[in-house]
């Protein structure tokens, strides 16, 4: 977050210089909002399998969804949550980030993999947003039977913002 998170640009590298060390195929990332963070991401990310790579804008802050792959994105595809916490709670900022569920199809030399990306509403100690991340997560598993390819295999990342036993 802009004003929230200390030593972003550092965090940023950071992560890059990790995911060269993990060397993962695909990687989902959340809350990665601020232009300039995914900017030294992305250039962290060059030195690494990662070369593809896309960004889901979404409401007036973007999604923060990020996906990174070794293998070419052939299709993207977005769904923006319909239910998220009151636009009014600034502070809190799920419904200005416009949350949702990202899809990207990537090519892999064994064929195609859908690759699903999501970010829920967080919590905060409010009761009532179980109920919202109930119904996101209600929209989340009928996006996916909607648009996964039916002769692919499909993974799902993301900040659930649940707790075991959720």
């Amino acid at each position: 977050l802009y004003l929230a998170s200390q030593d972003r640009p550092l965090r940023m590298r950071s992560i890059g210089a990790r995911l060269m060390i993990l060397d993962p195929d695909i990687v989902g990332f959340q809350e990665v909002f601020i232009e300039a963070d995914r900017a030294i991401l992305l250039n962290e990310l060059e030195s690494t399998r990662l070369k593809y790579h896309q960004y889901f804008p979404s409401g007036n802050v973007g999604s923060g969804l990020l996906i990174a792959s070794a293998f070419p994105i052939r299709e993207v595809f977005f769904h923006r949550f319909s239910i998220s916490n009151p636009f009014y709670k600034v502070w809190e900022g799920d419904w200005w980030a416009g949350k949702g569920i990202a899809l990207a199809r990537l090519e892999l030399p064994e064929g195609i993999i859908d690759f699903y990306n999501t970010h829920a509403q967080a919590g905060y100690g409010n009761p009532a947003y179980d109920l919202v991340r109930n119904e996101q997560m209600v929209e989340l598993a009928d996006f996916v039977k909607r648009s996964h390819c039916e002769s692919a295999p499909a993974l799902l990342a993301g900040d659930m913002n649940c707790r075991p036993g959720d």
